[in-house]
């Protein structure tokens, strides 16, 4: 019944917000009639827009000059109204008001757009001299006139500073389900066989009606989280023998409630421009607390079989045999560096590389008056009637002998990097508890339902 209350809830909220689309595409079709006609002159003002930035393929993060025209046709013509700004661009993205350099470029701007039916906008970028001319015109009109809906959207819904290029994106998204509410999907020619969404260096790939990381999970600080973009500066926890930041004495404790530090999880092939290795050695508890900081969620064993769809395990098509390319001395290897080694889907490294934690615990027992009890770390609590984990329980902290297991095994899928022929889709290990931390060849990855 409880499955069944959360389904009727959840299509209760997506009805609401189709009608609530729906009341204001109404409301708002007066608006879109008279978008593109312009104020009288003497109430002009200036007219905001949004663009991206890249050069040679990486996104621009300066002050540069940009000169602003408007022509009658698409191309070839002569310019009808110009204006120079310096404008800056932060990793790609800009966003500046046309006809604000003065009264007067407002007013000329208001006046043309008020005596033609179609204009188009032409950005050149550089020093004067040596200015790049952007490839295609814009047609400016329209564009005003979908940004003006958008900037009364943000009005009625009260959504305080978010830009109109992010609002624009996250409706585009819950309309069309094609990237979470956050994401933009990215426009790489690589990346045309999937769809792939990124929210700065982070990158999830839609597989059905949900979508997963694009690589196994690396733990990190909020610093180099980013609110979520996972391209700023801080520490990465528990890659490499070398790189190895324990994140339980930092304060993401093992048992993932008595934390009193925040870690997040990112999927992202570099961090600082390098290669990296995902995080290992955590347990099921910091996996889901993790993902969970990030705004996703631990998979469940039913989106990882469907996400790790189509992904080969031949013995070099991933990381199954300790292979070691490239002078890797065995064990995990750098994510994403498989080429073959990606789902149907996109999602990369689900054999092999690492064992990866989904929410499921299993284990049940044959006798209801059995109670054990956990370890202090988990607060003494009480399990009954549970088989637990074949051999691998909890550690009591900065100890390498386990007591008893008393937890139920929680489910690993995939296999690692010495799995053999044992790895691959419908690899599942039972053998090990949630609280398990001492394993080399352990790790996870989040998904995600919106």
């Amino acid at each position: 019944m409880a499955k069944e209350r959360c389904s009727r809830n959840f299509i209760t909220i997506l009805s609401f917000l189709w009608a609530l689309v729906l009341v204001l595409v109404m409301m708002l079709i007066p608006l879109l009639s008279f978008a593109g006609e312009a104020p009288p002159p003497s109430e002009a003002k200036p007219v905001p827009f949004s663009g991206t930035l890249d050069r040679d393929g990486k996104a621009v993060t300066e002050t540069v000059r940009m000169v602003f025209s408007l022509f009658a046709d698409e191309s070839g013509g002569t310019s009808l109204w110009s204006e120079e700004q310096q404008v800056n661009v932060y990793s790609g993205a800009f966003q500046v008001l046309l006809g604000s350099t003065s009264a007067e470029k407002a007013r000329e701007l208001a006046a043309l757009m008020g005596s033609h039916d179609s204009l188009f906008l032409e950005i050149a970028v550089g020093p004067m001299g040596n200015e790049v001319t952007l490839s295609g015109r814009q047609r400016f009109l329209g564009y005003v006139a979908r940004w003006s809906l958008l900037g009364t959207l943000r009005d009625i819904l009260d959504l305080g500073d978010l830009s109109d290029q992010d609002l624009a994106r996250d409706l585009h998204n819950l309309l069309t389900n094609e990237c979470p509410i956050g994401y933009s999907r990215s426009t790489d020619p690589a990346d045309a066989a999937y769809v792939v969404c990124k929210r700065g260096n982070d990158e999830m790939v839609k597989a059905g009606d949900f979508w997963v990381d694009r690589y196994e999970m690396i733990v990190v600080d909020q610093g180099l989280y980013n609110q979520g973009k996972c391209n700023g500066t801080g520490t990465v926890y528990q890659r490499w023998w070398d790189q190895r930041v324990d994140m339980h004495k930092a304060g993401f404790v093992r048992n993932g409630s008595d934390t009193t530090i925040d870690l997040y999880a990112c999927s992202t092939e570099k961090v600082d421009d390098a290669y990296t290795k995902p995080s290992r050695m955590i347990t099921w508890f910091q996996a889901l607390r993790a993902c969970s900081n990030s705004g996703k969620h631990l998979c469940t064993n039913s989106e990882w079989q469907l996400a790790a769809s189509g992904t080969p395990d031949g013995e070099h098509d991933c990381n199954l045999t300790d292979w070691k390319p490239k002078g890797n001395s065995g064990g995990p290897y750098d994510v994403g560096q498989f080429p073959n080694c990606v789902s149907k889907y996109g999602a990369y490294d689900m054999v092999g590389n690492l064992a990866e934690w989904v929410q499921g615990w299993f284990g049940q027992g044959q006798d209801s008056s059995v109670v054990i009890h956990q370890s202090v770390e988990f607060n003494g609590d009480a399990v009954v009637n549970v088989d637990p984990a074949e051999h691998l329980g909890n550690y009591p902290p900065d100890s390498n002998t386990p007591t008893p297991p008393t937890f139920p095994a929680a489910m690993l899928r995939g296999g690692f990097y010495s799995s053999g022929t044992g790895g691959g889709v419908f690899s599942v290990d039972m053998s090990h508890s949630p609280a398990d931390w001492k394993q080399a060849f352990i790790g996870a990855r989040c998904c995600r339902s919106r």
